[in-house]
């Protein structure tokens, strides 16, 4: 579960309500990061749009939904992306 792994950076990221909380501010300093790290490549765009063109998503993600399966594929799911095998992958 993301709660508990994002539990180890910050120890108010707990079962309460006030540990909630401080999850969702942890994920949405997350994605103030993403928009920062993105608008240097592009400033001019929304990392939502581009990656909804680039993914072939007729209908438009929220960031945030962006950033819950990033967490759901790579804390849950424990695949790192990208893939290992993915041949530019720079590891």
């Amino acid at each position: 579960m993301e709660v508990g792994h994002y539990a180890k950076m910050n120890p108010q990221i707990n079962g309460t309500g006030k540990g909630y909380l401080a999850f969702l501010s942890t994920m949405s300093e997350m994605g103030h990061e993403v928009i920062r790290d993105f608008r240097k490549s592009y400033p001019m765009g929304e990392p939502e749009i581009f990656l909804c063109e680039k993914l072939g998503y007729s209908l438009r993600k929220s960031l945030a939904k962006f950033i819950d399966e990033y967490n759901w594929i790579t804390i849950t799911k424990g695949i790192s992306v990208p893939p290992r095998w993915w041949p530019q992958r720079n590891t």
